[in-house]
């Protein structure tokens, strides 16, 4: 079994409020349907797309994405997640964690970036290539 760091006091008194059957299923909830909402708008962005040829890229129609960015919509499946990360080549992750990981998750922004396959092999050999540099 993992051992983890103690928890801070904030992170203690935010788990607290777990305790309460509603509050989690609420917050759950929110999270799920938000984080995913989000992200699919800060992929799109990234791209610089509109919802339009955001759709045509990912083989979607524009009120599919559309509905993928609206908060309140619950009804994604993960076959859509994932034709949608196939054509973005882009990794997707659907696992379920403790509650104190889905607190500790980075929703900002940049927590949100995600690097395509050729990104993240640019990058590598950007490093590889400077620590070589290094060590000349």
């Amino acid at each position: 079994m993992e051992k983890r760091p103690p928890l801070s006091a904030r992170h203690q008194n935010r788990l607290s409020r777990f305790l309460s059957k509603d509050y989690r299923d609420g917050f759950l909830e929110t999270d799920v349907k938000g984080g995913i909402a989000y992200q699919i708008q800060a992929l799109r962005e990234k791209s610089g797309l509109s919802q339009a040829a955001f759709a045509e890229k990912t083989g979607k129609k524009q009120s599919v994405i559309s509905r993928l960015e609206d908060t309140e919509y619950g009804g994604v499946n993960v076959n859509t997640l994932l034709e949608i990360a196939k054509a973005l080549d882009i990794g997707l992750q659907v696992r379920f964690c403790d509650y104190i990981d889905v607190l500790k998750r980075d929703i900002s922004p940049a927590g949100m970036k995600v690097d395509t396959i050729f990104e993240t092999m640019e990058k590598l050999e950007k490093k590889a290539k400077a620590s070589d540099l290094a060590a000349e």
